[in-house]
């Protein structure tokens, strides 16, 4: 897959680096296959949305590289969620993130906007 999407400055989803912690947030779920799965690539960011009658998954990743700012329409004043950016990647990696998922959840607040680091991403639990 090496197509270039407007506003890109490399090919994605062609990144592995990138989509690693997208993989984290499928592989973590033992019935993954049960969820309704979409995505979306904007200019500032590629969303993608998981859910299933007990929750929803939300994914915003920044494959640029510079900061973006989102704000989420709809979404609860707080979320458990993680913020997997270059300084946390490789850690959560050692730390086989895969066996504690829920063990890295911390509560965020969505009422404002959510920053987005370069090439970072955000999954959150609702």
């Amino acid at each position: 897959m090496e197509e270039e999407a407007p506003g890109r400055d490399y090919y994605f989803p062609a990144v592995p680096d990138m989509l690693y912690p997208v993989y984290f947030a499928f592989l973590a779920l033992s019935d993954w296959d049960k969820f309704n799965v979409t995505a979306q690539i904007t200019d500032d960011a590629t969303v993608f949305v998981m859910q299933n009658s007990s929750e929803t998954r939300i994914i915003l990743a920044n494959p640029k590289n510079v900061t973006v700012k989102l704000k989420l329409s709809d979404a609860p004043s707080s979320v458990r969620g993680i913020l997997i950016d270059g300084n946390t990647a490789p850690k959560l990696a050692r730390e086989r993130l895969l066996l504690n998922f829920d063990d890295y959840l911390k509560t965020y607040n969505l009422n404002g906007e959510i920053q987005l680091e370069p090439y970072s991403i955000f999954i959150a639990v609702i």
